[in-house]
């Protein structure tokens, strides 16, 4: 069984990318819904974390209820297409990495004459502790042939829509997309991850993906983060706070003192600096 991970990171588009994957080229389907951020509450059970972290626990135990409630998720309204699969909406346990494992079993024999793989788009992925990762390796792998795509943005704006069109002092962890990348290709291996630029993805850069995965994208979904600043369906995510703020060259250029590090640690990582960036 074919799985894809797509790591992250938020507010790089990833919503636009699923869309791509799923809605538009039917490669991937994520069960019944993009995340479902099971493997990072996994993670911090098995640490404990969720004990000396209630109030982050109390938000996934939340996550995790909802999943009990699954088999009616398919009667929501503004559920997208390829969402809507009755059959397959069930209640289930989320006590261990099996439970993960058979979930997507159970979507598969739903999907599997209509879709090349299942998939997991929960952007927490992208930080758990390589420990845990090493830890259930072996499992996942057994049971997914496993690939794992990452999507980046020029940093600066992604964390600026991240902090909702405010400025910013310092880079968050998942601004470090070279520290990102590097640990999950010591786990995993390089040849199971791709990376992806977000602004050459958009400007029609599509063969890298393309390979990685053996499809032919036709088709790329609306993307407000790509300078297309319309409201598209599906797309919440991208208009929180409203109209984006828009960076001026001066504005961008103080945002960026803050976050050389991150510019050159991506640089070290993958040996440039996309154009589109700045």
């Amino acid at each position: 069984m074919k799985m894809l991970w797509n790591l992250g990171v938020n507010y790089a588009a990833t919503t636009p990318l699923w869309y791509t994957l799923t809605e538009d080229q039917k490669y991937c389907h994520t069960g019944h819904r993009k995340e479902i951020h099971w493997l990072h509450l996994l993670e911090w059970k098995t640490l404990g974390i969720d004990k000396k972290s209630p109030n982050h626990a109390m938000k996934y135990d939340g996550r995790y209820r909802s999943f009990l409630k699954a088999d009616k998720a398919h009667e929501k309204p503004n559920k997208p297409s390829h969402l809507q699969y009755p059959g397959f909406y069930h209640k289930f346990q989320l006590g261990t990495v099996q439970d993960y494992i058979s979930y997507y079993q159970r979507v598969w024999e739903h999907v599997k004459h209509e879709y090349a793989s299942v998939g997991d788009f929960s952007n927490t992925n992208a930080m758990m502790r390589e420990s845990y990762m090493r830890e259930i390796r072996d499992q996942i792998l057994d049971a997914f042939d496993l690939k794992i795509t990452i999507i980046f943005r020029d940093p600066v704006r992604r964390l600026y829509s991240q902090n909702h069109y405010y400025d910013f002092d310092s880079p968050d962890p998942l601004s470090w997309y070279g520290k990102i990348y590097r640990k999950w290709a010591s786990v995993f291996g390089e040849e199971r991850i791709c990376p992806i630029v977000m602004e050459e993805f958009w400007d029609g850069q599509v063969d890298l993906l393309e390979d990685f995965l053996g499809i032919k994208i036709d088709t790329i979904h609306p993307n407000c983060f790509a300078g297309d600043f319309k409201r598209h369906e599906y797309l919440a995510d991208q208009w929180i706070d409203g109209d984006p703020k828009p960076l001026t060259p001066e504005h961008y250029q103080r945002l960026y003192k803050n976050m050389e590090d991150v510019y050159k640690d991506f640089e070290d990582t993958f040996g440039y600096i996309p154009k589109q960036w700045g």
